[in-house]
């Protein structure tokens, strides 16, 4: 009788109850739990919701688990950054940043606005309930209305004071992602135009020195070969630019559809506090790539490589070596007049 390979023993064991499989017997698993990151058969699982410590937990049935990497990222979202096996608790708003209890009761004692993250979720939820509300409430003067507009002005005061740290909206932080997306389609397609157009510059380089070889036939070929040095060696310098650039792009892309899809995997699969932790990582990573998206629109490469003609001909055949260079032009590239390469002062991440 054939027997099952190693790799099919594990592919099966994958699909067990665990604490089953831990005593030896291998029965199906039909139910995962989010929160242990463990499967379980019908019996177990009733035992899982039944007990003091897990009744609270997250259960799906195998099939709509979520992905490993799902999984991870939900946890990272939770996971204090100082202390590993904490979850995150508060969130200290005069520092901006995630606490545990550790964290609370060491590094952050002396911080003055510390809230738990629920906390936080249901005022900033309230704080857009009042805003959009109070307009709306009419000048009376009786003992309620003036209340309330006195607990307006408290909470715009509030708002205005932590404007600077404010969590963006899932919606804003869709059409941020979106809006971005697009400049970065529009940079390669322009890349691209550049490309051709820099790769083209050897042919108009040699066509530029022809129409002067009548006059240099004597001194061409050492004009030629010196010219055609650097216009080879700045088309390298240039088209490596261009790949960075792309590089650069393309990750950012990757980035942003990545934070699409962890949107819709912790919509799918984690909580609100989840949500709301990742939309406070994505807030941050979006200032990090409209600033690096500037500096790409800021550092266009040149587009071409052309011949310069610095002096008469009748002069160039005088002085014809080292007469003759050539040089980018229409972006933030630059070549001395020794025909050394350097850049403006910004670089691209990749």
């Amino acid at each position: 009788m054939a027997t099952s390979g190693s790799d099919d023993v594990k592919l099966a064991s994958n699909e067990l109850c665990d604490p089953c499989f831990s005593n030896c017997k291998e029965i199906l698993a039909v139910l995962y739990c989010l929160d242990c990151d463990e499967k379980f058969c019908e019996v177990c699982g009733t035992c899982h919701t039944k007990s003091k410590l897990s009744k609270d937990h997250k259960l799906s049935k195998v099939a709509e688990a979520p992905s490993g990497n799902v999984v991870k990222l939900l946890k990272k979202l939770t996971t204090c950054p100082n202390h590993q096996s904490e979850e995150v608790v508060y969130i200290c708003i005069d520092e901006d940043q995630l606490c545990c209890n550790q964290c609370a009761n060491t590094s952050h004692r002396a911080c003055r606005q510390l809230e738990t993250i629920e906390q936080y979720m249901t005022t900033a939820i309230y704080n857009e309930t009042i805003t959009h509300q109070m307009p709306n409430v009419p000048k009376a003067a009786n003992a309620l209305q003036v209340r309330l507009r006195k607990q307006h002005q408290l909470q715009q005061s509030l708002v205005k004071t932590n404007v600077a740290k404010k969590i963006l909206s899932e919606g804003t932080l869709l059409e941020q992602l979106t809006e971005m997306d697009q400049q970065l389609a529009e940079i390669l397609t322009q890349d691209a135009n550049e490309r051709s157009m820099v790769a083209d510059s050897a042919s108009r380089v040699t066509a530029d020195l022809q129409a002067v070889q009548a006059k240099l036939e004597s001194a061409f070929n050492s004009l030629k070969t010196a010219v055609m040095s650097q216009c080879e060696m700045q088309t390298r310098t240039l088209l490596q630019n261009i790949d960075m650039r792309q590089t650069t792009t393309t990750n950012l892309r990757d980035q942003i559809s990545t934070d699409r899809d962890n949107i819709d995997s912790i919509k799918q699969h984690g909580n609100d506090k989840h949500l709301f932790l990742l939309r406070r990582q994505i807030t941050k990573e979006i200032q990090d790539i409209e600033s690096r998206i500037r500096q790409l629109n800021q550092g266009k490469a040149a587009s071409k490589i052309e011949v310069v003609e610095q002096t008469p001909v009748d002069n160039i055949v005088r002085t014809i070596t080292g007469a003759l260079r050539v040089q980018p032009s229409g972006g933030g590239a630059y070549f001395n007049s020794r025909g050394e390469y350097y850049e403006q002062e910004y670089k691209y991440n990749s």
